[in-house]
């Protein structure tokens, strides 16, 4: 018999005010959105919204622990970062299935992220190989969203937290459910 294992990720869930401003440009882009892409459209609850800081794939449920642990300590030595969120478009191209607000990180936000990639190494887990490009998936449609104008935002997303997600497959989309959460606490940059 196999070990047990877990479909796990390594994010940063929205605040109230951004999980507020999300829901403020969802209302307003939703219609024309929807009436450009005429194609099923599957908007990301906000409880699902997050901002990816590691992926771990398939892992061993021995490994939680660890990993919990592991965020504990990251959490120690990063302060609370932000990120400037500057466009609503299709990611990660025009021709895309997803649909995210994406944005630029401060130094905090980089360290964040390069943490969690030591911190799956250090799992013996290998971590995504792509350039990291911040994001917050906010919509999925079967036919993609080309032919969608980006939407130029400027708002500072502030990122809290850090938390250990468990990934729940769905038919429309998966769900995401927080395992672990712990405050960024470190000494500022």
């Amino acid at each position: 018999m196999g070990k047990a294992t877990t479909r796990l990720f390594i994010g940063s869930p929205p605040c109230c005010s951004t999980q507020a401003y999300f829901d403020e440009l969802i209302r307003r882009c939703r219609a024309r959105i929807e009436q450009q892409q005429r194609n099923q459209i599957h908007w990301t609850h906000p409880h699902d919204r997050h901002l990816t800081l590691g992926f771990l794939g398939e892992t061993p449920d021995y490994l939680i622990p660890s990993i919990e642990q592991g965020l504990v300590q990251i959490a120690g030595t990063v302060s609370r970062a932000s990120g400037h969120l500057f466009s609503l478009s299709p990611f990660p191209a025009q021709n895309a299935h997803l649909l995210a607000a994406e944005l630029t990180g401060d130094p905090n936000l980089q360290k964040l992220h390069q943490l969690c990639q030591q911190l799956i190494i250090h799992l013996g887990m290998t971590p995504g190989r792509r350039s990291y490009r911040p994001h917050i998936t906010l919509a999925r449609g079967r036919e993609g969203f080309c032919g969608l104008v980006p939407v130029h935002l400027d708002y500072s997303m502030p990122l809290n937290t850090i938390a250990l997600y468990k990934s729940i497959p769905a038919p429309d989309s998966s769900h995401y459910q927080r395992l672990f959460e712990t405050a960024l606490c470190g000494i500022p940059l």
